[in-house]
């Protein structure tokens, strides 16, 4: 939206190149710890889920090796 907006503005002479690529990355920059915490969330319930694989599979083994009873 801020490209957007700036282009056209850019364009209409009233605002400069310069200008325009401080607004973007400020806007980036605005966004970047959000975007942080999105990426920990994401690989905590990746870890979480792998977790509960590899549970799963031990506890498989364990029944394996659990003698039956007839």
């Amino acid at each position: 939206m801020v490209v957007l907006w700036g282009g056209i503005r850019v364009s209409e002479g009233a605002l400069t190149v310069g200008v325009l690529l401080s607004a973007v990355l400020y806007v980036r920059n605005f966004f970047a710890p959000m975007q942080e915490i999105a990426m920990f969330l994401n690989s905590y319930q990746s870890a979480t889920a792998a977790l509960e694989k590899v549970s799963g599979v031990l506890e498989g083994c364990r029944r394996c090796r659990t003698p039956r009873s007839r």
